[in-house]
């Protein structure tokens, strides 16, 4: 059972070799979209395990939307984890929470549950994220929306 903590707890999901670097071409499209899934499912287990607790999102992309594609949402994920070693970040579907408004979103959030919203947010702040880019949201099974997300500001 994960224990509410103000920093990462348990280990991260090991960084995957095989991400292309920086400079190499993006990768097509369907390609893109199956790495995605596959990394949203390496990083169920983790996830779930932050059920109940606020986590920082720092970022949330539909394919589709404001020139969002798959390759660009996973060079946005990578970077996210990149620029920051120390933290963990997972990929979540937001269809897989109930908490979130809607599905056909990638969500990163950092694996480092709070146990308020206020909490979360102050980590966005320490960590020097800009209030668009992060804020608290709550992950849930079984809640709706309502009440799971507090933005900062």
């Amino acid at each position: 059972m994960l224990r509410p903590a103000t920093h990462a707890v348990g280990p991260a999901p090991p960084p995957d070799t095989s991400y292309p670097s920086p400079t190499a071409p993006a990768a097509a499209a369907p390609a893109a979209a199956d790495t995605l899934q596959e990394l949203a499912d390496a990083d169920r287990p983790y996830t779930d395990q932050l059920v109940g607790y606020w986590v920082p999102q720092v970022s949330s992309k539909q394919v589709g939307v404001d020139g969002y594609d798959a390759p660009s949402n996973l060079r946005e994920h990578r970077s996210t984890g990149s620029t920051r070693p120390d933290t963990p970040f997972l990929l979540v579907r937001s269809e897989d929470f109930s908490s979130f408004r809607s599905g056909g979103f990638w969500v990163t959030v950092a694996a480092v549950p709070h146990y308020t919203a206020d909490e979360a947010n102050q980590w966005c702040d320490s960590q020097g994220y800009p209030a668009r880019d992060c804020d608290a949201k709550r992950l849930s099974h079984t809640e709706g929306s309502s009440g799971n997300a507090k933005p900062r500001g």
